[in-house]
């Protein structure tokens, strides 16, 4: 089974049909890993923080 942020598009296009609509999809953490030395770059640093304040509305909006 795919995440529906993945294959979202495809449904839009019709290129891909639900057939089990009332079957949830499971749940998956995305999880972001960095060395452990002190040397995580700033920039990587703020686009962890990005991406967990935006990313949990935009994988909850439904397709």
């Amino acid at each position: 089974m795919r995440s529906e942020w993945q294959v979202r598009p495809l449904i839009e296009r019709g290129d891909l049909v639900r057939v089990l609509p009332g079957v949830p999809t499971p749940a998956a953490d995305i999880y972001a890993l960095v060395e452990d030395d002190g040397r995580v770059p700033r920039r990587v640093t703020e686009l962890i923080g990005h991406l967990a304040a935006r990313l949990p509305a935009r994988l909850s909006q439904g397709a």
